[in-house]
């Protein structure tokens, strides 16, 4: 997901995610719902394993087949791939242990159109072992507050980074 949305959340005149996938659920099944995901996506970001939580009264369908069913009116560029009951009071973005970040980039003067969308070109060369170095200084728990969008509601800025890789 992500080439053609403005990212997951809802945004009024942009295709997104959330709307997508909740206009799916509806139509199939007929109800209202809202959901909830576990972070938010810039526009033509691509989520690997983003979880979301659907609020509302579903009819009794497995979990097994609720992803066939929520993906006979999803586009081809978004797919539900598993479903599970949540316990009460789960919340996809409070909840989560953590997140893993994986940013792509093509290191070579020569375009590849296989990964066109999914990977930064980068036509000069990356010295692996200076990049690796920039990684290791940021592995730990740092205040990220530079990061913040201006006007953000967010208190705490400190977060822990488990690992920076490099692999080329």
């Amino acid at each position: 997901m992500g080439t053609h949305y403005c990212g997951w959340q809802v945004q009024p005149g942009a295709p997104t995610v959330q709307e997508t996938l909740q206009s799916a659920i509806e139509r199939v099944f007929g109800v209202k719902v809202s959901l909830t995901g576990c972070s938010r996506t810039d526009s033509g970001v691509h989520a690997k394993g983003f979880v979301a939580l659907v609020s509302g009264e579903l009819p009794k369908i497995s979990c097994d087949a609720l992803p066939m069913a929520i993906n006979t009116a999803l586009p081809e560029d978004i797919a539900v791939v598993s479903a599970m009951d949540a316990p009460e009071g789960f919340h996809p973005r409070y909840d989560a242990l953590g997140k893993e970040y994986v940013y792509r980039i093509h290191n070579s003067r020569i375009r590849n159109p296989f990964i066109e969308d999914r990977a930064w070109q980068f036509t000069r060369h990356i010295d692996e072992i200076k990049a690796q170095e920039i990684c290791d200084r940021i592995v730990g728990k740092k205040d990220f507050a530079a990061f913040m969008a201006s006007g953000s509601k967010i208190v705490d800025t400190v977060r822990e980074i488990k690992y920076c890789k490099i692999f080329l």
